[in-house]
């Protein structure tokens, strides 16, 4: 689909900060959690968040929420607005007509 080829095409972009997301052992990594936020006023944006945070989270810290009518999507796969974020992952916002779940 178009959103796929999109966030395909914006991973690619993103691969040198994946990189270095995967290599960073450090604390910060262990206290927080690294998500891009796809579309809205932060499109694109890398939000820094506590461990644990959910895609819903994410979604707020980048300007994006959820309303009647929309689904979240990790990754270009819907998921609940509670599932817990990984470094790396990129949450959106996606029309609930195009998700099967």
């Amino acid at each position: 689909t178009e959103l796929q080829r999109e966030l395909l095409a914006l991973g690619e972009l993103r691969a040198p900060y994946l990189e270095a997301l995967l290599l960073d052992r450090s604390s910060l990594a262990r206290s927080h959690v690294l998500a891009f936020v796809d579309g809205g006023p932060a499109r694109g944006s890398l939000q820094r968040l506590p461990a644990g945070s959910t895609a819903e989270d994410a979604l707020r810290a980048g300007g994006r929420g959820v309303g009647d009518g929309y689904a979240v999507a990790v990754n270009g796969e819907p998921v609940e607005p509670h599932h817990r974020i990984e470094n790396g992952d990129v949450c959106s916002v996606v029309s609930a007509t195009d998700t099967p779940m």
